[in-house]
């Protein structure tokens, strides 16, 4: 994608009221990460992906994600 439009490229992130940023691509990532992701969380936050049967979802497997940090707002409580 920077070849294609040149400058230093494209990142985009993901966040939401209660918590601002989640998490940050970056333009040293491969276009394929950027096409098919959100990027890394960013400092200080823990996201988890939890199946539907309520146990921690493995790699490549569906889910529901929650995040959560310290300065999150309470209302928005990490799934365990």
């Amino acid at each position: 994608m920077q070849r294609e439009i040149g400058g230093r490229g494209i990142a985009h992130g993901y966040g939401m009221t209660e918590v601002p940023m989640i998490a940050q691509g970056s333009p040293h990532d491969s276009d394929e990460q950027l096409a098919n992701t959100d990027g890394k969380p960013v400092v200080g936050i823990e996201v988890r992906v939890v199946a539907l049967d309520g146990r921690a979802a493995g790699p490549d497997e569906e889910g529901r994600s929650g995040s959560g940090a310290r300065w999150c707002s309470a209302a928005t409580p990490t799934p365990r």
